[in-house]
């Protein structure tokens, strides 16, 4: 056979590999520890005033500590399925995500061992491992997931000021230094609701999260031009002003 029909035949292959992932649905991520509901909620997902979707997030008590579970729905059509777990400070021990939509299928794992992190994706035929040096506290970053946020908010509130943040698609860990912490007014239907203003320095950017006692309710990327509200107490959108 020669060079021409060798190459149309391992396209075709993978072809075919990729319409049997697609075709097979959303699939299913490693199943998560059993846990005790503690809190949870829907966001908005937007960015330049355009609505790309919307994330339920929900987080539990487990045995060695807290598991997070998202599910984010983009306007395009792709769902992202992912839980997280932590220890008894917050900081990760494990992170699993499934991305399927049109033409789209991938898993990323992450897993914590002996100090040392394991990133793993693989999207049809390609898989990526890549090892890093465990920087506890650890945070973990998968945009547009707004779940694991609810970690460092919990950190923070611990007294940590300085953390670290898994980058999973860049495969980097970058620090987090928490710079301020004020109180501020979100409007409201016409009225102010209290509320707590979080400004990070994640690597080069700048992150703000919005709190309300121990509850994340919102989060802004002023770089990107992305913000995340939860609808069940900022219906209206995240618009800050003075108390």
């Amino acid at each position: 056979m020669d060079l021409g029909k060798l190459l149309l035949v391992a396209a075709a292959i993978v072809g075919l590999v990729l319409l049997i992932q697609i075709a097979a649905g959303p699939g299913e991520l490693p199943d998560p520890p059993e846990g005790r509901f503690l809190d949870g909620g829907t966001f908005a997902l937007v960015q330049g005033g355009n609505r790309l979707g919307e994330e339920k997030f929900s987080a539990w008590i487990v045995a060695q500590g807290f598991r997070i579970d998202t599910e984010v729905k983009l306007a395009g059509g792709e769902v992202r399925r992912g839980w997280m777990t932590t220890a008894s400070s917050w900081s990760l021990t494990r992170y699993e995500n499934l991305r399927s939509g049109p033409r789209v299928w991938e898993t990323t794992s992450v897993k914590i061992e002996q100090g040392q992190v394991t990133v793993e994706t693989k999207a049809g035929l390609s898989r990526k491992t890549k090892k890093l040096p465990e920087v506890p506290p650890l945070l973990v970053q998968d945009p547009p997931a707004v779940g694991p946020w609810f970690a460092a908010l919990r950190m923070i509130l611990g007294g940590a000021r300085r953390l670290a943040l898994l980058k999973v698609r860049d495969g980097q860990i970058v620090p987090v230094e928490v710079r301020s912490m004020l109180a501020v007014g979100l409007q409201i239907l016409g009225k102010k609701l209290p509320a707590e203003r979080y400004t990070l320095r994640v690597g080069e950017e700048e992150v703000i999260l919005y709190g309300q006692g121990d509850l994340l309710i919102g989060l802004s990327f002023p770089g990107q031009g992305l913000q995340a509200y939860m609808v069940e107490v900022l219906p209206t959108g995240l618009v800050e002003s003075e108390l």
